[in-house]
């Protein structure tokens, strides 16, 4: 079963080509989600100009698009009544447009990610000076996991998965690339309507393939959670999205973006110097109080729980 009909990848490749884009990053969302949209676009359109962006939506809905050279908005159509299934299969879908993109597109470059996502730095920052083909975040139980006993940690996350191919050709012309994705999609693909299937898909692909690590790069930088000024992408993992910070950095990308069109510098490369730089120190501001809020405040507000399960529920 195909996601991305014929004449959408006729599109998708006529689009490419002709405007002689560096790569494809790609999201997905169903309507609730797509309140998210507008910070990953307006981070997009600084940092990834260059590229051309995919919006792969799940179910009929309207969406408002001010970035019409940029940007494809792609339908698909929603047949899950309950709830918690579309849900699932907003996070699982990723993994057959992934399959389908590298089959069929001809590209070097490919970057899925979470629509809640903000990308930080310059997209192209992730693949300069090394020869890794294929990125993303994986982490291993922490102090405050050992401390708090935490358990069923999922090693390899799926927030954002970028794909490179060092010989500059197609990525379906690279083994490594092809084999990882298709083993990746032959997991995943019976088992779209299951919540985290993608994330125990991506677990068995790298245990049922150990020498794809070797050409992984697992940076934390890459997908990041805590936010740190010089990552990629920043990460709304868990709680975070709905938190007064992360909406203000929303907000502030935003900002940025209108500033960055409204090209107060008329050197183009001028006003994106500008534009990363205020982006840069306004993150390294704000900084201290995300550490505060995001690694004091949870470990003691995880921590009291913990407590309160360790005494009173047996």
């Amino acid at each position: 079963m195909n996601f991305i009909n014929k004449s959408n990848i006729e599109l998708i490749n006529k689009k490419f080509q002709e405007n002689n884009f560096e790569g494809i990053v790609f999201f997905v969302s169903d309507k609730k989600f797509s309140r998210f949209v507008s910070p990953l676009l307006s981070s997009l359109e600084i940092f990834a100009e260059n590229w051309l962006q995919i919006y792969f939506q799940i179910g009929n809905f309207k969406f408002e698009n001010k970035n019409k050279f940029n940007l494809l908005e792609i339908k698909i159509k929603n047949e899950f009544i309950k709830e918690k299934d579309k849900k699932a299969f907003c996070a699982n879908i990723r993994v057959p447009i992934l399959y389908e993109l590298i089959n069929e597109i001809n590209i070097s470059k490919l970057i899925y990610t979470d629509v809640d996502n903000i990308l930080t730095n310059n997209i192209n920052n992730l693949f300069y000076g090394n020869e890794y083909k294929i990125f993303l975040r994986k982490v291993n139980k922490n102090i405050l996991d050992f401390s708090l006993k935490t358990k069923n940690i999922m090693h390899y996350k799926s927030g954002v998965i970028a794909l490179s191919n060092p010989s500059k050709s197609f990525l379906r012309k690279d083994h490594d690339i092809k084999s990882f994705i298709e083993t990746f999609n032959d997991f995943s693909k019976e088992r779209l309507n299951i919540w985290f299937e993608d994330q125990i898909a991506l677990y068995k692909t790298f245990k049922s393939m150990p020498h794809i690590t070797k050409v992984s790069y697992f940076g934390a930088k890459i997908c990041d959670w805590n936010l740190d000024p010089f990552s990629i992408f920043w990460a709304a993992k868990g709680y975070i999205k709905d938190t007064f910070i992360w909406k203000l950095l929303s907000l502030k990308i935003i900002f940025l973006n209108k500033l960055y069109k409204s090209k107060f510098f008329k050197n183009p490369s001028t006003n994106s110097k500008v534009i990363s730089i205020l982006n840069t120190l306004v993150n390294i501001l704000i900084k201290p109080i995300i550490f505060f809020r995001f690694t004091i405040y949870n470990y003691c507000f995880r921590s009291i729980k913990y407590l309160y399960k360790l005494i009173f529920i047996k």
